[in-house]
C-alpha cells in the first residue's frame, strides 16, 4: 500500500484541548508517539505522513481541569504537500497574496544549511514558494498567526534556497527568547526575476511542526524618506503623513535609540523625516495606527552627524499611538528618526505635528536637557 499524508482538523468547544497521533496502539510499550497539536482557536490543526500498510491512531483529548466533557469534530482528508521543495514550490500568481493556515508538515526538511538562505539552526520541515516579480516593486513578506518561543526562518533567494549557488537577498529570522507572532521581511525589486521563499524552523518536542499564515503585499520603489538625502519632507506645521520603513534599508545602524547596550534590539530599515520650525514654539509630534516595533527619535541633525536625542516617542514596545512635547527654535531644522526591530517586516504610523497655543513656548514643554534617548524618557 502507498504511503500517505494525512490532514487532520478536530473542532471543539473545549477551553484546552490536544490532538496525538500513534504509531501503533497508544501508551504500549512499542507504541511510537509521532505528533502532537494544540487547539488554537478553537481548533486543532495537523498534518502527519503515513507509511503504507500500518496502523496508526488518534487520540482527542482535553483538560480535565477546565472540561468536565468535550466534543469534537473530526475530518481527515489527503494532506498538502504543495512547496514542499523546489521541484514542487507553492506557486504565487499574483499579489497581494494570502495563505492561511499554512502547515510544514508532509514537506520535508529539504534545507539542510548549506546555502547562505539555509540557516542550519533550523532542522524542522520547510516550505518554498516561488513568485515572478515584474520588477520596480518593494515586496512586503510576512508570517503571522506563530507560536511563541519558535525559532523560524523567513528567506528570499534568487534561485532555489537548497543550492549552495543561491544569492540570500533578504534573511530574517525570530528571536526564541522575545514573544512574537509576527515575522517579516521586506525587499526592493528592480528588474523582472523568479524569486524564491523559504520557511523553516526549529522543531523541538514541543513544537513538532510549524503552523503559520503568510502574507504578501507590493507596493511601488519609493525612495523618499530613505535617508537624509531624500527625507520625507514635513512642509508646514501643522503636518499629516504616513510613515514606513518598508524597503527603506539600514543605512544608520550606529544610531541606538535605545540605550548605548541594546544595539541589536534594533537591526531593521530606517525612516528619516525632517522638517524646519516656522517658529519658537511648543509643538505636539503623534503617532496613531502603528503597525510593528521598534523605534522613534527626534534628534538636532542627520543620525550619521548627531546622536544626541532631544526627544522620544517609544522605543522596542508594542504601542498603538505615542506622542510627545517639546519646544522648537524657528527656522531650526530637525529629524524624526524612525528604526524597526529586527524581526518584523518594519514599522508605519500616521505621522502628525501640530502647534500648541501658549504664551511660553516652553511652558508645557520638556526642556532639551538630555543627551541621548535612553534618558530622554517617555510620554
Amino acid at each position: 500500500e502507498r504511503d500517505q499524508c494525512i490532514a487532520l482538523e478536530a473542532k471543539t468547544k473545549a477551553k484546552s484541548a490536544f490532538m496525538s497521533v500513534f504509531h501503533g496502539c497508544p501508551y504500549t510499550t512499542n507504541s511510537v508517539g509521532m505528533q502532537k497539536a494544540i487547539l488554537k482557536n478553537k481548533v486543532i490543526r495537523d498534518q502527519v505522513s503515513l507509511d503504507g500498510g500500518e496502523t496508526y491512531y488518534i487520540i482527542l483529548s482535553s483538560d480535565k481541569d477546565l472540561d468536565t466533557c468535550a466534543a469534537f469534530e473530526l475530518r481527515i482528508r489527503d494532506g498538502d504537500t504543495k512547496g514542499s521543495n523546489c521541484a514542487n514550490p507553492l506557486v504565487i500568481p499574483t499579489l497581494p497574496y494570502v495563505g492561511n493556515n499554512l502547515l510544514t508538515t508532509c514537506k520535508g526538511d529539504d534545507l539542510d544549511g548549506s546555502s547562505a538562505c539555509s540557516p542550519g539552526n533550523v532542522t524542522g520541515e520547510d516550505m518554498v514558494f516561488t513568485y515572478q516579480s515584474p520588477g520596480n516593486e518593494c515586496l512586503s513578506v510576512e508570517l503571522t498567526n506563530l507560536i511563541d518561543s519558535v525559532h523560524i526562518s523567513l528567506a528570499l533567494a534568487d534561485d532555489c534556497p537548497e543550492l549552495s549557488s543561491a544569492t540570500c537577498l533578504a534573511l530574517q529570522q525570530s528571536d526564541p527568547f522575545v514573544n512574537t507572532n509576527v515575522v517579516g521581511l521586506d525587499y526592493q525589486v528592480v528588474n523582472p526575476q523568479k524569486l524564491f521563499i523559504s520557511v523553516d524552523y526549529e522543531r523541538d518536542d514541543y513544537s513538532p511542526f510549524l503552523l503559520y499564515n503568510l502574507e504578501i503585499n507590493r507596493n511601488p520603489i519609493d525612495a523618499t524618506g530613505k535617508d537624509c538625502a531624500v527625507p520625507l519632507v514635513a512642509t508646514t506645521v501643522p503636518f499629516d503623513g504616513k510613515v514606513t520603513t518598508a524597503c527603506k534599508g539600514r543605512d544608520y545602524p550606529n544610531f541606538n535609540h535605545c540605550s548605548p547596550n541594546a544595539s541589536y534590539e534594533l537591526e531593521g530599515n530606517d525612516q528619516i523625516t525632517k522638517f524646519t520650525a516656522p517658529a519658537t514654539e511648543c509643538i505636539r509630534i503623534t503617532v496613531k495606527n502603528v503597525q510593528g516595533t521598534g523605534a522613534v527619535s527626534l534628534l538636532p541633525d542627520c543620525p550619521s552627524v548627531s546622536t544626541n536625542c532631544l526627544a522620544q516617542l517609544f522605543c522596542n514596545q508594542l504601542t498603538e499611538s505615542a506622542s510627545v512635547e517639546i519646544s522648537v527654535v524657528a527656522g531650526t531644522t530637525y529629524y524624526l528618526v524612525t528604526t524597526s526591530f529586527t524581526s518584523t517586516k518594519g514599522l508605519s504610523f500616521d505621522l502628525s505635528i501640530s502647534s500648541l497655543a501658549s504664551t511660553d513656548p516652553c511652558e508645557k514643554c520638556r526642556d532639551i536637557t538630555c543627551t541621548n534617548c535612553a534618558n530622554a524618557g517617555f510620554e
